[in-house]
């Protein structure tokens, strides 16, 4: 079973490798520093809230996670598939550390396929809820249980690392999964390196996360969705005729209501870990605010 497929204890891992054959350390979540306005905010509530492990321990339900059969308690020290990594303040970095992404596989190959590289331009969404604090703890909000994807950070390509590329793999790399001696030597494997600094705005890093606001939100949440579904994306966002792959032309919603009303949304694909959007001029002003 592959590394990002499972949860591992810190105390019951395999003797991994890395690419050239050195001991490959696999990181924790508790050695994993939140961002510090995260830490400023959890401290001006008096929360010894610092890693990602102490999170986890706030926001478990029941304690406990289940994966695979399984009951992970959150009092264990899990490792963690540690990729995108976009954060500076994440670990201690070495001087040189640029932002990293390793993808394989078929996700890897449809990256290939659609030539993906030199100042090409991830977005990262994920699917999240809303949490509140109450009585001292981290909980979800019982009263907005909507699902939603949001867009929490961005990678700019400089350069793309494969198998056939190991002079060029610097040793501060060693930690990223997709380094380890099993993925590297995968046929579809490749870790994106970030640039320095985006190539539109020097004063923003290649790499990063943002800070929240609706702009983010890629789920619609008004009543073209009624039903609160997080892949009925909003209908503004993607013009017609914009390619985007695992997508049609159908993609594009419009739909009468039961009050008769027209209601627009985007079908996003519910499975598909990268969508590639080739025609980027048509949304670049929209990207570009983002950043903003």
């Amino acid at each position: 079973m592959k590394y990002s497929n499972s949860l591992y204890l810190k105390d019951q891992i395999p003797k991994w490798k890395t690419w050239n054959n050195e001991p490959f350390h696999p990181i924790s979540y508790s050695e994993l520093l939140l961002p510090p306005k995260a830490k400023i905010f959890f401290e001006s509530n008096n929360l010894e809230v610092t890693t990602y492990r102490d999170l986890l321990e706030q926001i478990l339900p029941n304690g406990k996670i289940k994966q695979n059969g399984e009951t992970y308690k959150k009092e264990q020290d899990w490792i963690c598939h540690f990729d995108p990594d976009l954060e500076s303040s994440t670990l201690a970095r070495s001087t040189n550390w640029r932002g990293l992404f390793g993808q394989a596989d078929k996700a890897e190959l449809h990256l290939r396929n659609n030539q993906l590289g030199k100042d090409d331009l991830f977005l990262f969404f994920g699917w999240f809820r809303k949490t509140i604090l109450k009585d001292n703890q981290l909980i979800y909000d019982p009263l907005n249980k909507e699902d939603m994807h949001i867009i929490y950070g961005y990678l700019q390509v400089d350069y793309k690392l494969t198998k056939n590329d190991s002079e060029k793999v610097q040793s501060w790399m060693n930690y990223h999964p997709h380094f380890r001696y099993e993925l590297w030597n995968e046929e579809h494997n490749s870790v994106y390196v970030a640039r320095k600094n985006l190539s539109w705005n020097n004063n923003k890093p290649g790499a990063g996360t943002f800070q929240f606001s609706s702009e983010l939100i890629l789920t619609d949440l008004t009543n073209n969705n009624p039903k609160g579904l997080r892949t009925h994306w909003r209908y503004d966002l993607f013009p017609m005729n914009l390619y985007i792959s695992y997508h049609k032309p159908k993609s594009h919603c419009i739909e009468i209501n039961d009050q008769g009303n027209k209601i627009k949304y985007f079908q996003a694909a519910t499975r598909g870990q990268e969508f590639v959007i080739t025609d980027s001029s048509k949304i670049i002003g929209w990207v570009k605010s983002l950043f903003a």
